[in-house]
């Protein structure tokens, strides 16, 4: 069986250069990130190039959205081996949500 990495902040700054070594390493990766266009990207390159990947959307600053991620996850690879977070978080107050570009 072969093993799956989730990686959020996936497509970010340190995110994405691990998602595509976990990938020529063998393994079946969860780019996890709140940048839609840039996650599907590196999720299509390290395709491109070979490796397994999908990019799946998250808000880390929002339990439900980390959930959702994971079950999705777990849905798609049964296994995740390696779970990394890359993620930066911003604090807000309640009432204000992030918005994509931010």
């Amino acid at each position: 069986m072969s093993q799956a990495a989730i990686i959020t902040g996936g497509a970010g700054g340190i995110g994405s250069p691990i998602c595509r070594a976990l990938a020529q390493d063998g393994l079946k990766i969860v780019a996890a990130d709140f940048a839609g266009e840039t996650g599907e990207s590196l999720a299509e390159d390290t395709i491109k190039g070979g490796g397994d990947a999908v990019f799946q959307k998250v808000d880390v600053g929002e339990r439900a959205s980390v959930e959702q991620m994971v079950e999705k996850a777990l849905a798609g690879y049964s296994r995740i081996a390696v779970s990394m977070n890359a993620a930066g978080v911003i604090s807000r107050a309640p009432d204000q949500k992030m918005t994509e570009g931010e």
